[in-house]
């Protein structure tokens, strides 16, 4: 039964202002063991929180992952790591047959090799470190750069080899020229080189020492 002032209870005001004003109570209440650790622009840890509207209706480089019913069901999947993958496999069907992923049929299917560097997807130049993707913007433009990334129809092809990859990275450009010609306004330095890591002579050699 409620108390009549609402305290202990969901809708109580003690609990309302607890949730509202405490990161800390946010993350122990909502982030599970499989919560991606990722950051927003500031370097401030993201947290499953609603409260004015989260990390999760901002726009992102002209990508509001909010307005795309498929793209931010994707992230939602990545952030809790319950996705079509064989990662989520093993711990929910452990006695089902291993799937490895499509990239090689060797590695293990999980979130980290998707993101950091399964052949199949693509990732930007200025949103990839050392330490993978690491923040909100590069996990959203990641997912729209790769639109079958932890989708339900894995894809066959590596995305930059499908054929609707061309036509994408024009845009890119483009859309890289219109911010450009802002930049120059305001007497910044241009956007040059590569897009894409996998555009990257470096980053080609990089990978290909590991092979060897």
């Amino acid at each position: 039964m409620l108390s009549s002032d609402g305290i202990g209870t969901r809708q109580g005001p003690s609990v309302r202002s607890q949730t509202q004003s405490s990161p800390h109570h946010i993350k122990t209440c909502f982030k599970g063991n499989s919560w991606y650790d990722i950051t927003d622009k500031e370097g401030n840890e993201v947290l499953p929180s609603h409260l004015q509207g989260g990390p999760w209706f901002q726009t992102y480089q002209g990508v509001k992952a909010a307005d795309n019913s498929p793209l931010f069901a994707r992230l939602m999947r990545v952030m809790c790591n319950h996705a079509p993958i064989g990662e989520y496999r093993v711990r929910f069907f452990p006695n089902e047959p291993y799937k490895a992923c499509q990239c090689d049929l060797k590695s293990p299917e999980t979130r980290q090799h998707l993101l950091m560097v399964c052949s199949l997807f693509v990732r930007r130049i200025n949103h990839y470190d050392l330490d993978g993707i690491t923040t909100i913007r590069g996990l959203i433009l990641f997912l729209q750069d790769n639109p079958q990334a932890f989708s339900f129809e894995p894809p066959e092809l590596p995305r930059h080899a499908d054929e609707s990859w061309p036509a994408y990275r024009r845009e890119l450009e483009l859309a890289r020229d219109e911010e450009n010609k802002r930049r120059k306004k305001k007497r910044f330095p241009p956007l040059v080189g590569p897009i894409f890591l996998h555009e990257s002579i470096e980053f080609t050699r990089h990978w290909n020492v590991l092979l060897e």
